[in-house]
């Protein structure tokens, strides 16, 4: 049994996602398989810890990003925090979003700072998944079978079992749709 057969999945059907069921490969591929001989549209989401460790999540770059902020994201920060929700202080795209509507309702001369912050933060994020696949080609090429190349084989190993339940299935009106937050 491969590490992947191990994985935990999660089934969720319809809603907001509050309900679903984790499951283990074996379980998924009996329940994926009946749906996929069936007219259907499918949706997959792989989530963003997929791609660990070659792309850090948001969280884990947004907490990087706090411990070496500039001086100025302190004051900032500690205002967001005393008007978010518990939690919030940990959700880089809240805070982005925060952030965005502040500049569009504050006057230029108030702007400075928090244009300087997003425009840093943002690079942050972008340069945090860059660096990410920079160190996972390089070990690629060095050692062979690195994170990158044990992330690309998941992903690979994924599509050809989804396109070999499609051929199974033969029904040219099927759907498939596959997101990934990545």
């Amino acid at each position: 049994m491969s590490e992947q057969d191990k994985s935990s999945f999660k089934i969720v059907q319809g809603g907001l996602g509050n309900h679903f069921r984790e499951v283990e490969f074996d379980e998924l591929k009996q329940y994926i398989q009946p749906q996929m001989a069936a007219n259907v549209h499918i949706n997959f989401l792989i989530g963003s810890g997929s791609s660990i460790p070659v792309i850090p999540t948001m969280g884990n770059t947004f907490n990087q990003y706090k411990k070496e902020a500039l001086a100025e994201f302190e004051a900032l920060f500690s205002k967001y925090c005393t008007i978010k929700t518990a939690g919030a202080e940990n959700n880089i795209e809240t805070f982005l979003s925060w952030l965005g509507n502040r500049i569009n309702g504050l006057s230029e001369y108030e702007l400075d700072i928090e244009r300087k912050i997003k425009t840093d933060l943002t690079d942050s994020l972008i340069n945090s998944i860059k660096i990410g696949m920079r160190q996972g080609l390089e070990n690629l090429s060095s050692k062979g079978t690195e994170s990158l190349s044990d992330n690309l084989q998941w992903y690979e190993n994924f599509i050809r079992r989804v396109v070999k339940l499609r051929e199974i299935a033969n029904d040219q009106f099927d759907t498939v749709n596959l997101f990934t937050t990545n």
